[in-house]
């Protein structure tokens, strides 16, 4: 609860599943209310729409005012959820309106394995430029997240593929001699008056007194090149770098890097001006089309692998 921004919802069902049995109102939910309110929502009348006691209820009978936010006329947007809103509206709505809770897969789990590894290993290297391949598997074992394998064998071939990745990856991309600047860099820029973007960089390297190299690793497979030019993501990182409130650096002196893991293979950009405008113009498109939205499904192949396949009335 401590963690609500704006409004809180707390629910109750006098069923659950399939179950027969009446269930009673959490202890939590009447000692964060009260029991007057408690015996207040009791007794109001229930809607057909909403049987027994629900968020509904709850909040028409406790509103909390939390302090507004400085950028409250300001809507902030991450890659990832403009990316999710142009791949289906109704899969942003499960996730960013509704932020109904999933479960983690062995991708995700296995991706924030390998950033957490190299994120602790180069944090360290930073003030002590001697250590080595011993230390960045030392870390992948700490780092490891075993969530959402299908079983221990799965689990364990994932771990000696990661242990593989992470050797390869320092056999043939590191050196004693990177200069970092950053390291998970978070950032927050502005594209108009009523629109930020905000992210995290992986890393950030000084090539020499006057240039930088936005790094991201990826542990997917790679796509074409054609593909990564149009990455709205390159451009976020660009504008990012560009920003007075970050490096304040000039669009000839930005160099984004991304390392594909799997292939083993370190792919490198520079942006144009018309490729940063075309990028300001999709975002602003893609939040109108938000804020306009009835949040219609998208069908694609992309749906094999929605969680929220199993509720999606596109599938119903």
């Amino acid at each position: 609860m401590t963690r609500a921004r704006d409004k809180i919802f707390l629910s109750s069902s006098r069923y659950y599943g399939e179950g027969k049995r009446l269930q009673r109102i959490s202890p939590f939910v009447t000692e964060a209310l009260g029991e007057e309110i408690i015996k207040k929502i009791g007794s109001e009348k229930k809607s057909p729409l909403i049987p027994s006691y629900s968020g509904f209820a709850f909040e028409k009978a406790v509103s909390y005012k939390i302090k507004k936010s400085p950028f409250k006329n300001t809507a902030s947007y991450s890659y990832t959820q403009l990316e999710t809103y142009k791949r289906c509206p109704l899969q942003y709505k499960y996730q960013y309106v509704l932020k109904i809770p999933t479960v983690q897969n062995a991708a995700i789990s296995f991706g924030d394995t390998i950033h957490r590894t190299l994120q602790v290993f180069y944090t360290e290297f930073i003030t002590n430029k001697t250590v080595g391949l011993e230390r960045m598997l030392e870390a992948f074992r700490i780092s490891w997240i075993p969530l959402g394998y299908a079983s221990v064998t799965h689990e364990n071939r994932m771990k000696k593929e990661g242990n593989t990745m992470l050797t390869d990856f320092f056999m043939t991309f590191h050196s004693n001699r990177i200069s970092i600047l950053d390291i998970e860099k978070t950032f927050k820029i502005k594209i108009n008056k009523s629109i930020n973007v905000i992210g995290k960089i992986d890393r950030v390297d000084k090539n020499d007194s006057r240039t930088i190299e936005i790094i991201d690793y990826k542990t997917g497979k790679i796509p074409q090149k054609e593909e990564l030019l149009k990455s709205l993501q390159l451009s976020i990182y660009t504008l990012a770098a560009m920003d007075k409130g970050l490096y304040h650096k000039k669009l000839e002196d930005i160099t984004l890097t991304f390392y594909y893991l799997q292939s083993m293979e370190k792919i490198s950009f520079k942006l144009s001006s018309k490729q940063l405008q075309e990028a300001k113009d999709s975002i602003k498109k893609t939040v109108d089309e938000i804020n306009a939205s009835s949040y219609e499904a998208r069908v694609g192949p992309w749906c094999d692998f929605c969680p929220f396949r199993m509720i999606c009335e596109a599938w119903q």
